[in-house]
């Protein structure tokens, strides 16, 4: 299944993006472009463009990707840019020095750190000076215009070398003599691999195993239980009744392992869900409204269970010192998040296509029965676990349905022409062929035959 990459720029940086990464890599990645006349319209863009589900965004440069991440327009580990390494100030240099047969000596640019700028005119071996705005955070195109102009009409500059497209317009517009620095082929070339392995990186987190420890206060634990009241029972069945049900959620294992305290084991792509939907932030309350126990819940990421289980446990403490119960997270690689709240969201990817699915969902109204909204979410799971095939039994443990009925609604997607059957697979060494079917969302869709 490709990936969804937003590029996001100026049209003609966005177009030379995405012709190089249809070049290189349009088997693995799927280009959506998102395009600006100046950078603060990112701001309302980027929310109209996330309701497509974006997998990652890759901006034309240092600006508009800063001004996205630091107004948390897109998560810092799915954004990317194309840096202006010294190739694109040599690239830059040359046409210079064939449009004009006037040498420049004195030179503004912007956003590009001294430092670089200087090793790059030693490198090319030009005696020139020149003044730079470091761009240590987002700053506004109006401030980064005015630099240059007031530069060169002050006579302290002969050139300016501007890496915003717009400020670039103006300058131009105004008679001064500017150029626009952009990232070469190359270098635009080199930033695809790195979404293609920030993706793996993602995905072997989402399978990395985690534990939820479920701990009720020990005191009060200890307390009712010297009791030994059917009361005491009942709100003990009820805990466990509910973990079982949690558990199924999260398609993980629940563990009584001592007296008011159980683990839960999944992975973290399962409990990702389950947080989005919010049911992970407000375990402990509902808890407690439902066994009238106070609850502390701790969370251990690891790659193995080991590790896992032991993080679980450190965040458990990190939550007993919490004045009201609350949620504590412990990541694999010992970092602590929490408590957890309600207006936490962490997101994951399901790229609609909604508006072709319905297409097809009424052109063959009269030969399925199977709803739309069964459809849209079978199409959210599947954008979910990265899946472009799926078996009768995963989409009975999707649907959490029998496989008989799992098998009925993979007919109906075929009749649909939503899925095709593309070969079988042996469970084990006993039993019947499971039929293979590859999701057939859009009529782009590739689909690979399973000899």
């Amino acid at each position: 299944m490709k990936l969804v990459v937003g590029i996001v720029g100026p049209e003609d940086s966005v177009k030379r993006m995405i012709n190089i990464g249809s070049k290189y890599y349009a088997n693995q990645l799927e280009f959506t472009p998102i395009i600006y006349g100046v950078v603060n319209e990112i701001e309302t863009l980027i929310p109209e463009y996330q309701a497509q589900d974006i997998d990652f965004w890759l901006f034309s440069g240092m600006v508009p990707y800063t001004y996205a991440v630091d107004k948390s327009l897109v998560e810092k580990e799915e954004a990317f840019y194309p840096p202006l390494a010294g190739s694109s100030l040599y690239r830059t240099f040359i046409k210079v020095i064939l449009n004009h047969e006037q040498r420049w000596n004195r030179l503004s640019f912007d956003t590009l750190d001294h430092d670089d700028v200087e090793n790059a005119l030693e490198d090319a071996g030009l005696d020139v000076q020149f003044n730079t705005l470091p761009f240590d955070s987002y700053v506004e195109e109006e401030e980064v215009y005015q630099y240059h102009k007031e530069l060169y009409f002050s006579g302290q500059v002969d050139l300016c070398l501007t890496c915003i497209n717009r400020v670039h317009e103006r300058l131009i517009e105004d008679q001064i003599p500017a150029y626009r620095l952009v990232p070469t082929q190359n270098i635009i070339k080199r930033t695809f691999p790195d979404i293609l392995n920030q993706a793996k990186s993602i995905a072997y987190q989402r399978s990395q195993v985690s534990v939820i420890a479920i701990e009720v206060d020990s005191k009060e634990w200890i307390s009712l239980r010297r009791k030994q009241t059917y009361e005491m029972k009942r709100r003990e069945q009820k805990l466990e009744q509910f973990l079982i049900d949690f558990s199924e959620k999260t398609r993980g294992s629940s563990v009584r392992i001592g007296d008011g305290l159980y683990f839960i084991f999944a992975t973290w792509g399962e409990l990702e869900e389950v947080e989005q939907n919010q049911e992970l932030q407000s375990l402990p309350s509902r808890l407690q409204e439902l066994t009238k126990f106070h609850i502390h819940v701790g969370i251990g990421n690891g790659y193995t269970v080991h590790e896992a289980e032991a993080n679980a446990r450190k965040a458990l403490q990190f939550a007993q010192e919490k004045k009201e119960p609350c949620v504590m997270k412990v990541l694999q690689d010992g970092t602590v998040m929490g408590p957890l709240n309600l207006d936490q969201n962490i997101m994951y990817s399901t790229r609609h296509t909604l508006a072709s699915i319905q297409k097809k969902t009424l052109e063959n109204k009269d030969d399925a029965t199977i709803s739309f909204s069964t459809i849209s979410k079978i199409y959210a799971l599947s954008q979910h676990y990265k899946k472009d095939q799926v078996t009768a039994q995963e989409l009975s443990h999707w649907l959490h349905v029998t496989d008989r009925s799992a098998r009925r609604i993979l007919k109906e997607l075929h009749t649909l022409k939503l899925v095709i059957e593309v070969g079988e697979e042996q469970p084990g060494v006993r039993g019947r062929p499971r039929k293979v079917y590859h999701f057939k969302w859009t009529d782009t869709d590739q689909v690979q035959i399973n000899n």
